[in-house]
Parts: C-alpha cells; structure tokens; sequence
C-alpha cells in the first residue's frame, strides 16, 4: 500500500484517471556474460491536461512509476520527472511485472495511480546477438590496446562482448622502447586503426616490437600470407617454423602465395626467402618483390638441394613505413605437370638508419 500526502478533497482527484500506461516496447540487451540477461520495459503515457472535476490542470511538475512483480503490489518506485515516457531496467528475464504511474505538482501531492499494465520479461525475441571482441598481443615488444566505444583496455583488459552490428575501433599505442608493427588475424591489416564491425566471435593481435629491431620474419603460418589457388602442407625438409606449403599449376587457376611486409620504420631492407627441397621442385619459379617505387622480379631454381632449407638473398630494397609490400611467388609446371612450388618464410633486415625516400618514376616488371 501506498499512502499519498493530500492538502484538500480537490488536491486529491486533481490527476485522477487522467494517466493512461502503455507499455509500447519491451527491449532486451546484453549484460554482464556471468550473470542473467537483463530486460527493460518503457513505458509511455499522455500527461494530464484536466482535473476529474473539468478544470484546467496548468502545474504537473512530474511522475512516477511504480512496479512489481505482484498485481497491485508494486515494491519498487522512480521518480522519473517531467517526461512522458520511461524506460525501467534490471528486469529479470521470464518475470511478469507490474506497473502503474502517478503525477505530482510543485507541491509534491501526488495522485491516484494510473490504470496498471504488465508484461513477462522474455528473452525469446528481439534479444540483441552479442559476439566477443579479444585483443592478443604479441612480437616482443610491449603496448596497449584501447577500444572506441570503451571495453577494451589492454592493459590487462583485453577482451570484450558487444552487440552485433556495432562498429569498434581499436588503437595501438606502443609503450616508451617499442614499436607498434602491425595488426595481424581477424578483419585488420596494416599498421593503423583497426576497425572491426561485430558480427562472430573475433580476435585481433597487434604485433609490437623493440625499437631497435631490424629482423622481420613471415612465416607461411603467419596473418599476413595469402594465396590463391589450391596450397598443401609439404613434406619437403628443413622447413622455417612448422612446415613449409606447395602448389603445381596443373589446374585452370594459376596458383600464387603471398607474404605482406608492412615495416614500423622505413630504410633500406635486405630481402630473403627460404623454401624446402623435394625432387618434384620446379626449376623455374617466379619471385615477385615490391618495394617503395617498384617490384622487383626473379626467376628461382628450387630444384638445387643446396638452395633450400636456408635464407637466399634476393637484395636491398627501400621501404617505407606504414606502407604494405607484396612478396609473392607463382606456380610452375615446368619441366612436367608434377613439378611442384615451395612457399615458406621470407625476412627483411633492415641494413640503415632509417631514411626517406623520393622517386620520380615507378620501374615495373
């Protein structure tokens, strides 16, 4: 029961009957992953103009809603203020509640309450998919991840839910000694913002490395690698890492492999590559490398054993910083159909101080 202040009999009806509750829409969302799900019911009604007795009402000064989980019995209560419509959260999922809404002036008397509306908490419809946004960092060096909106902060933060269809951006920062190097798996690349639009479970890492390292390494394994065409595991030996990958072109798409380099400082960088021996490797496979102003292009033998299972230098290019260079390798079927292409790793050492470059004409295979 609720007992009301009231100054006169007139005082009293002033707002009698005249609030009608509608629940218009009952919306759910996401909440904490380790506890229930919350709901939220809003409410919205037509403020009062008149008194029971047909006079002019000119001083509504606000509302409030009353609510529980028990016909007529409302618990809990809001003083919402001066509006028409009101949105009460931290429902219970599959709870049928209760509520009803009175109007006040200036004065505080309040009024009778309104006519009472329920609804049950479900979380069968219109619950908002959520997907899981982690953070991985890696590379040797150190940095933090911050998100827009905010969840992320790693820091030690480094994993959170949002709803699908929401659009988050994630910066690196590196911290004093460390270079942000690049962004790696998931739906980011490069070393810039990363935004990434939920719509699965995703995780993203953010390489940072020492400010004084001047070794690259991209293994076949790595994110930054793609490839087209159809690419096995080879039993060649002496791989870089795990293992190393091979194709043939013997189909109608002509296979190729490629490594992404996106440097944190620019200079000039020696360029390697390693593959593996098998007695099937082509003698003639093409190795495309750009760089800042150009590509450079060979022809390799990956049929000599000494060659493989070891870095051959292919020279010294320039690149810049924050650019992405493409290393790529195309499958031969030279001498036979059953000649085989080999794509492991390629390495970038940086061999200067760090210099800026102006070229005036792009030299192109």
């Amino acid at each position: 029961m609720f007992k009301f202040i009231r100054v006169s009999k007139k005082r009293e009806q002033v707002y009698k009957q005249k609030i009608v509750l509608l629940i218009i829409s009952l919306l759910l969302f996401w909440a904490n992953p380790s506890i229930l799900f919350a709901g939220a019911a809003t409410l919205s009604w037509v403020a009062p103009t008149s008194n029971d007795n047909g006079t002019c009402l000119s001083d509504p000064a606000g509302y409030k809603i009353y609510y529980g989980t028990s016909s007529g019995m409302y618990s809990r209560s809001i003083d919402v203020g001066n509006v028409t419509s009101y949105t009460v959260s931290d429902l219970t999922e599959g709870v049928t509640y209760y509520f009803a809404a009175t109007a006040y002036d200036g004065s505080g008397n309040e009024s009778d309450l309104s006519n009472e509306v329920s609804t049950t908490i479900s979380g069968s419809e219109q619950l908002a998919q959520g997907h899981t946004l982690t953070v991985e960092k890696n590379g040797g060096g150190e940095g933090k991840i911050t998100s827009s909106p905010s969840g992320i902060y790693c820091g030690n933060d480094c994993a959170e839910l949002y709803n699908e269809g929401s659009i988050v951006t994630l910066t690196a920062s590196p911290y004093t000694g460390s270079l942000f190097y690049r962004w790696a798996g998931g739906s980011c690349t490069g070393n810039g913002e990363c935004v990434v639009t939920i719509n699965r479970d995703e995780t993203v890492t953010a390489e940072f490395i020492p400010e004084e390292q001047t070794e690259i390494i991209i293994d076949n394994r790595d994110a930054a690698t793609s490839w087209i065409g159809a690419w096995g595991k080879s039993s060649g030996t002496d791989s870089w890492g795990v293992d190393s990958v091979f194709s043939r072109d013997n189909t109608s798409v002509t296979p190729t492999f490629t490594w992404y380099f996106t440097p944190s400082q620019s200079g000039t960088y020696a360029v390697y590559m390693w593959w593996t021996y098998r007695d099937s490797r082509s003698t003639s496979v093409p190795v495309d490398i750009e760089y800042y102003g150009g590509t450079a292009s060979f022809i390799v033998d990956q049929h000599q054993p000494q060659n493989a299972g070891t870095w051959n230098v292919f020279g010294t290019y320039p690149f810049e910083a924050g650019g992405t260079y493409r290393v790529t390798v195309t499958a031969q079927p030279i001498p036979t159909s059953s000649s085989t292409t080999c794509a492991d790793a390629v390495r970038f050492i940086l061999d200067d101080s760090p210099t800026a470059y102006t070229i005036s004409a792009t030299a192109c295979r």
